[in-house]
C-alpha cells in the first residue's frame, strides 16, 4: 500500500472515532445503550444479529440509536437489519437444493 492509500485509511478511521467520542459527548448515556445493543447482538449471533456484530462499527450503531429512550428501543433499530439479513440466509439455504 503505497503513503497516500494508507494516510487516507488512517484519516478515515480518525474521523470514524472522532463522531464516535463526540456522539458519546453530547449523549453520555449512550455509551450503555451502545454497550446493551452489541450484547444482544453478541448473544443471538445466529438468529440474524451477526450482520450487525460483523458488518458495523461502534459509531455506526450509535448513529442509529441516538435517538433511542431506552436499551430496548435502540436494539428494536436493528431488529429489522437482523430480520432482514435471516431471511435472506434462509432463502439461499432453499434455493441451493
Amino acid at each position: 500500500m503505497d503513503e497516500m492509500t494508507r494516510q487516507y485509511y488512517l484519516g478515515r478511521i480518525d474521523a470514524k472515532k472522532e463522531c464516535l467520542d463526540e456522539l458519546l459527548r453530547w449523549h453520555p448515556d449512550l455509551e450503555g445503550t451502545l454497550a446493551a445493543v452489541k450484547a444482544h447482538a453478541l448473544a443471538n449471533y445466529n438468529s440474524g444479529w451477526d450482520v450487525v456484530v460483523e458488518c458495523y462499527e461502534d459509531y455506526e450503531i450509535a448513529l442509529r440509536i441516538v435517538g433511542a429512550r431506552t436499551a430496548e428501543e435502540a436494539i428494536d433499530t436493528f431488529k429489522i437489519v437482523a430480520e432482514i439479513h435471516l431471511d435472506r440466509i434462509a432463502g439461499g439455504r432453499n434455493s441451493a437444493f
